[in-house]
């Protein structure tokens, strides 16, 4: 009899902690395997965080739309920590100083240092959802605010599927990933961090099928020009949870704030953007595409209420 198989509690710890700053419990026998895992759980962790930035817009309307948009707005920064906002940045940055050159705009994404485009780039951001959040505090239409973080992250999914930026092309990645040298057991000094094989993390010395010990590179360090964390959700997505989140949140949408029905739309034409723009993907990327989805999730709400 086969045994139900319930989903791993750390999962959606590290998609919080990865997400959040919110205090989570420690995850025991941590395994790089487990993040790929956590992946799924990242609109749930936007439901979350729309619930709270939600109750701060809430309590601060009871004195003035302004300070509602000012609690949510401030809110949303440092619950995220300002990840997705530090990826806006850098985006911002790459763009405008690469002057279309692929390996200027990598060299600027890597920099850590914040340039002027970054700059207006994080008080647009701040300033529209300041704005959009007073208008919909005066409304009372708090649903967009519960709905949009979540729609945001959903949109990862659909994000992760591109090429990761700086690297060498999916089919190459795949063909290794496929290969025999999958790990320290399979032999070769040039496998990936995760075997696919055997689903083991892989990096540091071992040796190679000619009797010699090397240090096998991780892919980011052979292969990424703008490595992060973030890339570490893209190794194995789940297969199903996408459409089961798109359908939920569809739902929730049709029922609480139909004009975020439109968020796969937005979702899609930045994954659009991306791909002839820059062709590919890095954290960066995510991050800013959720800042930017979630604008104008909020900016759909604000218009759908004005009509």
């Amino acid at each position: 009899m086969n045994r139900i198989s319930w989903p791993d509690w750390r999962e959606p710890v590290l998609a919080i902690q990865f997400l959040t700053r919110l205090p989570t419990p420690q995850v025991p026998d941590f395994q790089p395997a487990l993040l790929a895992g956590a992946a799924r759980w990242f609109p749930a962790v936007g439901l979350l965080l729309g619930a709270l930035l939600t109750a701060a817009a809430w309590g601060g309307s009871r004195i003035d739309p302004w300070l509602a948009a000012l609690a949510a707005t401030l809110g949303w920064a440092w619950l995220t920590g300002g990840l997705h906002l530090d990826g806006l940045a850098d985006l911002a940055d790459a763009l405008g100083a690469s002057h279309r050159d692929p390996e200027r705009l990598l060299a600027v994404m890597k920099d850590p240092h914040l340039g002027s485009f970054g700059v207006l780039a994080l008080l647009g951001q701040f300033a529209a959802k300041l704005v959009l959040a007073m208008l919909l505090a005066r409304e009372a239409a708090w649903a967009a605010l519960l709905l949009a973080p979540a729609w945001a992250r959903w949109g990862v999914f659909a994000w992760q599927t591109l090429p990761p930026l700086g690297r060498i092309d999916l089919q190459t990645r795949d063909a290794l990933v496929r290969g025999p040298d999958g790990c320290a057991e399979h032999g070769a000094a040039d496998s990936l961090p995760i075997c696919k094989p055997c689903d083991k993390a892989d990096a540091g010395p071992r040796t190679n099928p000619q009797g010699r010990t090397a240090f096998a590179p991780t892919f980011e360090g052979r292969f990424a020009q703008t490595p992060g964390m973030a890339e570490r959700f893209g190794w194995r997505r789940p297969p199903l949870a996408p459409w089961g989140w798109a359908a939920a949140l569809a739902a929730l949408s049709w029922w609480l704030a139909p004009a975020l029905l439109l968020a796969p739309l937005a979702v899609w034409l930045y994954r659009v953007w991306l791909a002839r723009r820059l062709g590919g993907v890095s954290g960066d990327c995510l991050g800013a595409g959720i800042e930017l989805t979630e604008t104008l999730c909020l900016l759909g709400a604000v218009v759908l209420a004005a009509i």
